[in-house]
C-alpha cells in the first residue's frame, strides 16, 4: 500500500482551479502554477533569504548561495551582521550575476555582512505531491491570486475546452491587482506603513528637519 500524500497548502489553490476549470489535468494546473509562482516571486520579492558571508579585503568579489531547490533573482538589501540598526554598509554594492556580490572598490577591513535576496522556485519538485517548493505561508496568504493567476493563463490558451479571453482578462487583472498587494506587503515587511530597512542619512538628496 503506497504511503498517502501529505496535505499541502497547495490543495486549496488546486480545488479553486478545478472548480472553475473541472476538465483541467493536474499535471497541466501543475505547470501553469510553476509559472504563475515563478513571475510572482520574481514581481513581489516576497520570497527572501538572509545570507552571512565573510568580507575579506583586498577581495571585491563575494559567491552566496541560497537553500536549495531556490534560485537567487535579486539583491534586495546589505548590512552588517551584527550591526543594532540596519543600514546599507557602503555604496557601490552590486549582483549583476545572481549570487555575485560585487563592491565597486576594495575593502579596507574585515567584517561579517548579511545579504537580502530574493528567491524564485526552482526544480525539483516537491516529490509527494509535485507542487513547486516555497515557504508555506506564502502560498496560504496569496492562494486566491495565484489561483487567479493560473485560471487566467488556462483560459488565455487556445482552442481549448476551457478557452475563455473575456473571462482571463477578468482573472488577470484581480492577479494583478493581489501581485501588486503582495509586493507592497515585502517592501513593508507586512507592517502596516513600515519599511524593512532604511538608508544612511548621508544617502539622502534632500535634507529634512527631525519635526518635518
Amino acid at each position: 500500500m503506497a504511503p498517502p500524500i501529505h496535505p499541502s497548502v497547495f490543495d486549496r489553490i488546486y480545488a479553486d482551479v478545478r472548480k472553475d476549470i473541472p476538465s483541467v489535468a493536474q499535471a497541466v494546473i501543475n505547470q501553469e502554477l510553476f509559472r504563475v509562482l515563478d513571475d510572482f516571486c520574481d514581481t513581489t520579492n516576497i520570497w527572501q533569504e538572509s545570507v552571512a558571508f565573510n568580507i575579506t579585503p583586498p577581495d571585491t568579489t563575494y559567491t552566496v548561495a541560497v537553500t536549495q531547490p531556490a534560485k537567487i533573482n535579486r539583491l534586495l538589501f546589505v548590512y552588517v551582521t551584527d550591526a543594532a540598526t540596519r543600514y546599507w554598509p557602503r555604496s557601490g554594492i552590486t549582483m549583476r550575476v545572481p549570487g555575485q556580490i560585487v563592491l565597486y572598490y576594495p575593502p579596507s577591513q574585515a567584517a561579517s555582512w548579511t545579504a537580502v535576496l530574493a528567491k524564485r522556485p526552482y526544480p525539483p519538485l516537491d516529490t509527494d505531491t509535485g507542487y513547486p517548493v516555497i515557504d508555506d505561508w506564502i502560498v496560504d496568504k496569496y492562494a486566491d491570486t495565484l489561483g487567479r493567476g493560473i485560471v487566467a493563463r488556462l483560459q488565455f490558451e487556445p482552442q481549448k475546452p476551457y478557452s475563455n479571453p473575456m473571462l482571463a482578462q477578468v482573472n488577470q487583472r484581480a492577479y494583478i491587482a493581489g501581485r501588486g498587494l503582495a509586493r507592497t506587503d515585502a517592501i513593508n515587511a507586512n507592517i502596516y506603513g513600515g519599511q524593512n530597512w532604511v538608508f544612511p542619512q548621508g544617502w539622502a538628496t534632500v535634507t529634512r528637519k527631525p519635526w518635518t
